[in-house]
């Protein structure tokens, strides 16, 4: 501490890296003081080494709520210096250095710069609810890269028909016929037929399911 109020930045971070990486959150403090002074050369060295340490920390502190906490602070701090000086990449850096607990901010990442894959990819790895993805990002998605929501809607569609249940088979209905709607969009609509059919076939039992394809037209459509 007296090292850093001395300026003498360079040999503090020296002594600091020869500690234990349980230690990282006593960074914070100088962090914060240079955040608040807007010493944003002095901060530099010091974030290279949160954002190194990241992951080995989060791993020696297990709890998954302190880990998110601990996560949500750090990347705070990172954001703020990364967008002062231009460092975005040291930012995604940070994101997938914290991964799964910084989940949520680097979703939102990628759908800013318009990474729509990727962050379709990130979706459908780490699992996510049938309606937790906003309607406002779908209609982005509909219209920029509907591609990317041909394997979101399968999941989605998996999932209410597992839930096995009326409200949830009108639900797999009316996706269904948004994931149709893409398929003709991208002019794959043999592979939307065949992919309909199997869906049936492995169905069958699931009466009340084909009664609401039936009332929602799809069957109509597909036998006409």
């Amino acid at each position: 501490d007296q090292l850093v109020l001395a300026k003498q930045d360079g040999e503090a971070l020296k002594r600091f890296t020869a500690l234990p990486v349980g230690s990282l959150p006593y960074m914070f403090y100088w962090l914060d003081g240079f955040r608040v002074q807007r010493e944003w050369n002095r901060m530099g060295a010091f974030i290279e080494y949160l954002v190194q340490q990241l992951r080995n920390y989060l791993k020696l502190l297990g709890d998954y709520y302190a880990c998110k906490k601990f996560t949500r602070y750090a990347l705070k701090l990172v954001g703020t210096y990364t967008r002062e000086i231009g460092r975005g990449e040291l930012y995604d850096r940070a994101l997938a250095q914290a991964m799964p607990y910084s989940f949520y901010e680097y979703e939102d990442a990628l759908f800013e710069k318009e990474q729509y894959e990727q962050w379709g990819e990130l979706q459908s790895y780490f699992g996510f609810e049938y309606n937790s993805i906003s309607s406002e990002r779908i209609k982005v998605l509909q219209k920029a890269a509907p591609e990317v929501l041909i394997p979101l809607y399968h999941q989605m569609i998996g999932d209410l028909i597992e839930m096995k249940n009326r409200s949830s088979y009108k639900q797999a209905a009316r996706l269904l016929k948004k994931l149709r709607t893409v398929y003709k969009k991208l002019k794959r609509v043999p592979e939307w037929e065949e992919f309909f059919r199997k869906l049936l076939v492995r169905t069958k039992r699931l009466r009340a399911f084909h009664e609401e394809c039936t009332r929602s037209k799809l069957i109509e459509v597909e036998e006409a």
